[in-house]
């Protein structure tokens, strides 16, 4: 008899500790799965940053490059002004010296 109830707290024992692991087994993954959760939270959290700080730089850039663009046009405007200043200039001092060489 004692064999039998000795066999019986045994198998209650691995019975009561197989269980208990399973218990802790289910304990830690719903704790996994709650980390993961948060981490992908803030993974997401992390990404819609991101997407907003390129559309912000996506915008930056076309502003300096049309800033760019127009400070070129503006350059070659006056590259331009200065070259037609220059001929009339240089129009203007020929016909001084026709004028100084004719009297």
């Amino acid at each position: 008899m004692a064999y039998t109830y000795s066999r019986a707290k045994s198998t209650t024992l691995k019975a009561i500790t197989t269980t208990t692991n399973l218990k802790k087994e289910v304990d830690e993954a719903k704790e996994a799965k709650k980390k993961s959760l948060k981490l992908g939270e803030a993974l997401t959290k992390d990404l819609n940053a991101l997407k907003v700080e390129r559309e912000g730089l996506q915008a930056l850039l076309s502003n300096l490059t049309k800033e760019k663009r127009d400070l070129e046009e503006n350059l070659n405007f006056g590259q331009e002004e200065r070259e037609a200043l220059q001929k009339e200039m240089e129009n203007l001092e020929m016909t001084a010296l026709n004028v100084f060489y004719e009297f």
